[in-house]
């Protein structure tokens, strides 16, 4: 039996994460696809643009069989977390034996080479990595210089998110020792960051642009086309959150709140000293998260390092928080948000195998947890009330919460 494992956010799914789900049944003779996926929030340290339970629908609608949620504080967190807790919830399984992740690049030897230099730092790298960081670059593109001193790399190779991500997930497999084979698809057509819809394939990026337009009335964008149709989320989900889109500019009151309950900022996750006085020495000039965002970007801090910042202040994550989630192997529990009828076929199999606690009702979990386990579950109920308060303040429509929640199987083959 093959089981393969894809990390997504699907923020929104779109028609290249389809076929992503079919590439894993016609060319890895797939026999269930199991999606970990962001919650509410996800890695570029911003809400969802529509809440979990929507978003898992649509793709078990589109050719997943079950969908597990990454924990809040990894699916905030950087590349590399973010990464390692995918892949140890898809280790612990006890099921999972490929993994099928998107990328530029194809050339899978050469994601293996490079994801052994970052797990390994050779001296030739770590020497380039101190000066480049002695310069005043960003971590990412110091490591980019380090890693490129030790391995000849395409020149677009480390400039997408999606090759960023896949060396994480390669460099987790091989430092967790997982039995897990890896397996690469190309991103078709559109880039990461092209804004463009005119493609059947049109990114993400682009997707979440013409819709959060669109609900603020823009104009200049026109209705949203058919290939668009299928990433919405249906009604019947969720009647709140399938109204309107979410965006950080709707948690910008609140995040402002949480930077004045605060005199400094260093213990929460990613945030050092010199952020921490930033922070500090500009929240008076706070207008709205975007904003504020923006300026605190420097030569030394990318955008998304801020934003993720920025997300661990609202959300209370904390480096004793991360750290806690560390030494349970980066897989505190298996959050089981939904299954395809086909996939329901998975959970016996998970019962059986499965080494660490599975959740599948929230209200169950405190008999099935530990302490130490239930207050990071805790952290992701916190995290998805949070999001829930945003989307009933704006739609006016009471959103259910965690431990009301059903996911309804109906109509999902």
């Amino acid at each position: 039996m093959k089981v393969t494992g894809i990390v997504a956010e699907y923020n929104p799914f779109h028609n290249g994460h389809k076929y992503q789900l079919e590439f894993a049944r016609e060319h890895l003779s797939s026999d269930y696809n199991v999606v970990v996926m962001s919650g509410d929030w996800v890695q570029r340290g911003a809400p969802a643009i529509y809440d979990k339970y929507s978003r898992a629908e649509v793709a078990l609608k589109n050719g997943a069989d079950m969908v597990i949620e990454l924990p809040l504080i990894y699916s905030i967190a950087s590349a590399e977390g973010f990464a390692k807790s995918a892949i140890s919830l898809l280790n612990h399984t006890g099921i999972v034996n490929q993994l099928l992740f998107g990328g530029e690049s194809t050339d899978l030897k050469l994601f293996s080479k490079a994801s052994s230099i970052l797990a390994n730092e050779p001296d030739e790298f770590q020497t380039t990595l101190r000066e480049k960081l002695s310069q005043g670059l960003s971590y990412p593109l110091a490591r980019d210089y380090a890693l490129r001193s030790c391995l000849t790399l395409p020149e677009e190779f480390l400039s997408s998110p999606n090759n960023i991500l896949g060396l994480e997930y390669c460099k987790a497999l091989l430092t967790s020792d997982s039995s897990i084979t890896p397996f690469v698809n190309k991103r078709i057509q559109n880039e990461y960051h092209d804004i463009s819809i005119e493609s059947n394939f049109a990114s993400a990026t682009a997707i979440r642009h013409v819709i959060t337009k669109r609900a603020i009335g823009d104009e200049s964008v026109s209705d949203v086309p058919e290939l668009l149709s299928h990433v919405m989320p249906d009604e019947s989900v969720d009647q709140a959150s399938s109204l309107v889109p979410i965006i950080r500019e709707d948690f910008s009151l609140l995040l402002n709140k949480a930077l004045f309950d605060n005199t400094e900022y260093f213990n929460f996750t990613d945030c050092t000293d010199d952020i921490s006085n930033k922070i500090l020495n500009n929240r008076n000039s706070f207008e709205s998260w975007k904003q504020f965002a923006e300026l605190l970007k420097s030569k030394d801090l990318t955008h998304t390092r801020i934003s993720r910042v920025l997300s661990h202040i609202l959300l209370n994550v904390t480096d004793d928080l991360y750290n806690l989630g560390a030494s349970l192997d980066y897989a505190p529990y298996l959050r089981v948000l939904g299954w395809s009828k086909k996939g329901s076929e998975l959970l016996p199999m998970l019962k059986e195998n499965c080494d660490i606690p599975i959740i599948t009702t929230v209200s169950d979990a405190k008999d099935n947890l530990s302490p130490r386990r239930m207050q990071l579950l805790q952290k992701d109920i916190y995290a998805a009330d949070i999001y829930s308060m945003v989307v009933s303040n704006k739609t006016g429509v009471k959103h259910s919460n965690e431990y009301t929640r059903k996911f309804d199987l109906v109509g999902v083959e």
